[in-house]
């Protein structure tokens, strides 16, 4: 899909007749898994004049592989809903205190691996040893976190140990 079918999604099940909103030409932005498209009240787009503007309008996010559509809001940024919607496929879902280890990289340093899942998580050596076994198997693991603020820690200190973690996000619903 590229920005001119997304746009004209947007224009077909968004801004449906009769509409008194218009895409905002050239804002349209693109991301790895979507794009941004954004709509404002025709006035304003004429006028420029703040005062016409509609309040709370977000970008439309259109998904890339199936043309799906989601509307969003003003109450985060765009990178918000785009990272969310890349992460779980729901612009409004949001991030948990619990990381996937979902791959290995080149140089994997296990025992290291084993140590920081031990510390981390308070399993037993055992129990840590067989979690980045089954890694290194092809199978994801995810462990549950104290808290969210951790989470980017824990991940770069499970790269540099050649281990590939994400953080998990909670769809909404």
């Amino acid at each position: 899909m590229n920005k001119a079918q997304a746009e004209g999604i947007v224009k077909e099940r968004v801004l449906r007749e009769p509409s008194h909103c218009a895409l905002i030409e050239g804002a349209t932005q693109e991301f790895e898994k979507c794009f941004a498209v954004y709509v404002q009240s025709q006035e304003y787009i004429d006028s420029g004049d703040s005062t016409d503007m509609l309040i709370g309008l977000g970008p439309v996010l259109v998904a890339k592989t199936t043309g799906e559509v989601y509307e969003t809001g003003s109450a985060y940024p765009t990178e918000h809903y785009v990272a969310a919607f890349e992460a779980c496929g729901d612009p409004f879902g949001e991030p948990t205190a619990a990381i996937a280890l979902v791959g290995l990289s080149k140089n994997v340093e296990k025992a290291s691996a084993i140590k920081h899942l031990n510390g981390i998580t308070g399993l037993g050596t055992g129990s840590a040893k067989a979690q980045i076994e089954s890694v290194i198997g092809g199978e994801e693991v995810v462990i549950s976190l104290t808290d969210e603020e951790s989470v980017a820690a824990v991940i770069k200190a499970f790269s540099a140990m050649g281990i590939l973690s994400r953080q998990v996000w909670k769809i909404r619903g």
